[in-house]
């Protein structure tokens, strides 16, 4: 027999369980508050918990270069430098989830101006250049003075750095060298680059490490520390800032990030 033809207008079973343009908008709607609730709870409890975090590592700070007179054993000396040293990692991690969160919430404030990348780059390799002697990995810097600026926020800008800065030195093996260089091409963009000598990372990997907590399996990631929040921070703050983030690595020999600003927004 033939298959009976439902009359125009009729409802069939399928066409009852398939959601209307209006439900589906209602759906993506409310999926929308629900993650923005969920980065606003995030934002407000990373804030919150800077504070007590700041206070752990300024009082373990002054036990461990005894302010007050001598702990009385080394080995307290040495739990009071533990403690210092976790939790700035921890201040890090919050940190960085902070931004992350404001980001999707949309409640990131920048102040944009022009700003010279010679001394927001000698500011952020100060900071890190002692820990990339400790490790027997040299950074050097080649920033042209007639450079022209950068419109951006510094303070983000400077995280964005000292994220990249902080991942090259992590995995940059005794004797390796990072560079942090900048040039401008005959349009106006301005172009602001990382390079290692370290361990590298295929396109997998590249992918893996630019999600929020991806963390590279085996012997890339043995022995480090680190939550995974480093590179997806820095390319999220970077291209709140305008600015394109390029990711160019290979296996055993280096990586390199490009931070390239446009002429619309160099000045």
């Amino acid at each position: 027999m033939p298959e009976a033809i439902p009359e125009a207008g009729a409802r069939t079973e399928e066409s009852d369980n398939v959601p209307s343009r209006a439900e589906l908008i209602a759906r993506a709607s409310q999926a929308e508050q629900k993650s923005h609730a969920k980065s606003e709870l995030i934002a407000k409890l990373t804030h919150e918990m800077r504070n007590p975090l700041n206070a752990i590592v300024g009082f373990a700070e002054i036990m461990q270069q005894a302010h007050f007179g001598r702990l009385g054993d080394l080995r307290y000396e040495a739990y009071a430098g533990e403690i210092r040293i976790n939790a700035e990692e921890l201040l890090s991690l919050v940190n960085d989830l902070l931004d992350l969160a404001q980001i999707e919430a949309g409640q990131l404030r920048l102040d944009f101006d022009g700003l010279a990348l010679s001394s927001l780059v000698e500011d952020c390799v100060r900071l890190l250049r002692p820990e990339a002697m400790k490790n027997g990995v040299s950074l050097e810097t080649s920033i042209p003075e007639a450079l022209p600026a950068v419109f951006a926020d510094a303070r983000s800008l400077k995280q964005v750095l000292i994220n990249l800065l902080s991942n090259a030195v992590k995995f940059t093996a005794e004797g390796g060298r990072i560079t942090v260089s900048a040039d401008a091409d005959e349009h106006g963009a301005v172009t602001l680059r990382v390079t290692d000598t370290g361990i590298g990372m295929n396109h997998g990997e590249v992918q893996l490490a630019l999600q929020p907590f991806g963390q590279i399996p085996g012997p890339v990631s043995r022995g480090r520390h680190g939550a995974g929040l480093g590179l997806p921070v820095a390319k999220a703050l970077a291209e709140a800032n305008n600015a394109e983030f390029h990711i160019d690595s290979v296996p055993a020999r280096g990586t390199t990030i490009e931070l390239t600003f446009p002429p619309a927004v160099a000045s």
